[in-house]
């Protein structure tokens, strides 16, 4: 009898020492949507600290170079290193010491550059007698254009936009891959945000740079913030704009390129002043009678996913793009690929970079086509018209609009 007693008291010891630590593992893990995470709280914890604290050895490149907003004058270039110290800038051969840096963030706004010229640039981390030196690489200046005469430009150019392309690692990789063959020739690239799933975890940009750092050293890449993005400090470092209408420092901006305006626009932050500044750069633009006009952010104004129709956006925002007669917006948000049009601006959401992909289960009555795979947007553009070309990983065609 006390045998049976003893052994009754192991067993269910035993069943809740299990249960203890069942539930303990399971405290590590977060939910979010479709998609069960790694332990983010452990995971930025020990990556914030081994940022931060000394590192052994010599400091080295850890994200980057990554080439921001490039005007016909102007460039931006952004980085990241294993622990704080010092870098210079080499421009086309010359040290440039006007870096600045914060912690391990570093960035250079290159001033007075040649129009329409290639330029080499390469990071310069000092490590007391003996400096490492990044890999070169090339970046591009627009050619300038009088403003009063864009209406005249002639001459095919293209971009490429996609977006969403946190969480599924092997995904993203396959859309970057065939993104990677379109690049050649690409004047830029626009992200429409949800870079990563959580933007105050290294690890996750660790992530990101080894799948996009080929592609962000390659040509300018211009980010849109996500709503993935709000938090932690490498987006705001690494891709703030720092020039753009005097509107620098900030994640809405705008720029031209060619015969094109471009507005990008954060829904995350005050609408009411990025509504006149949308309006300020829009008209100013129709006075110049620039030929084609774009926007970009991440939460669209018309979708058939998960979040619907954006009504704040739809009231704020879509007035002045119909106004000033703009010719597309790309988004990203729903993990979709759809193309919507109302009076004459069409509506792209291009969230298929690598994010789990969503249904489709939202009335959206100027909606053409959706379709929930993998994929990206080539956009070309000529005095004539514009041809928007979305691609699937393995190359082949999912839609493609002109617009004239």
């Amino acid at each position: 009898m006390a045998n049976r007693i003893s052994f009754s008291i192991m067993r269910y010891t035993l069943i809740s020492i299990i249960l203890i630590m069942l539930a303990f593992t399971n405290s590590q893990y977060s939910i979010a949507g479709e998609a069960i995470l790694r332990p983010l709280e452990t995971e930025q914890q020990s990556a914030e600290q081994q940022a931060t604290a000394p590192v052994s050895g010599a400091m080295a490149l850890r994200w980057g170079p990554l080439q921001g907003l490039i005007t016909p004058h102007e460039a931006f270039i952004s980085w990241a290193t294993t622990r704080p110290g010092k870098c210079v800038f080499q421009l086309n051969g010359s040290a440039i010491d006007e870096v600045k840096s914060k912690g391990f963030y570093h960035k250079i706004q290159l001033t007075g550059l040649a129009a329409g010229t290639k330029h080499t640039g390469r990071i310069i981390i000092k490590n007391g007698q003996k400096d490492i030196l990044s890999d070169s690489f090339i970046f591009t200046t627009p050619p300038a254009s009088n403003q009063k005469a864009l209406q005249h430009l002639t001459g095919q150019w293209n971009f490429i936009a996609f977006g969403d392309t946190r969480t599924n690692h092997k995904d993203h990789q396959k859309v970057m891959d065939s993104l990677l063959r379109e690049q050649p020739g690409t004047s830029f690239v626009i992200h429409t945000g949800d870079l990563v799933q959580s933007g105050d975890c290294l690890p996750m940009w660790d992530q990101f740079f080894a799948i996009e750092g080929r592609l962000m050293m390659n040509g300018s890449f211009i980010a849109c913030r996500g709503n993935h993005e709000k938090q932690g400090d490498p987006f705001k470092e690494l891709f703030y704009s720092p020039s753009g209408s005097g509107n620098g420092g900030k994640t809405w901006f705008s720029y031209r390129y060619n015969n094109a305006q471009f507005v990008v626009l954060d829904p995350l932050e005050p609408m009411e002043p990025q509504t006149r500044f949308l309006e300020n750069v829009l008209s100013k633009a129709q006075d110049d009678k620039v030929k084609w006009k774009f926007v970009a952010w991440h939460n669209p104004p018309y979708s058939s996913g998960r979040h619907g129709n954006d009504q704040k956006i739809i009231d704020a925002w879509v007035p002045l793009l119909e106004k000033y007669g703009v010719n597309a917006g790309f988004f990203g948000h729903d993990h979709m690929y759809e193309h919507s049009l109302k009076k004459n601006t069409h509506y792209f959401i291009l969230g298929g970079g690598g994010a789990p992909l969503y249904k489709f289960n939202r009335s959206n009555p100027w909606s053409l086509k959706t379709s929930s795979t993998l994929h990206f947007a080539r956009v070309d553009v000529s005095d004539e018209r514009v041809i928007i070309t979305v691609i699937k990983p393995d190359g082949s065609l999912l839609d493609e609009v002109t617009i004239k």
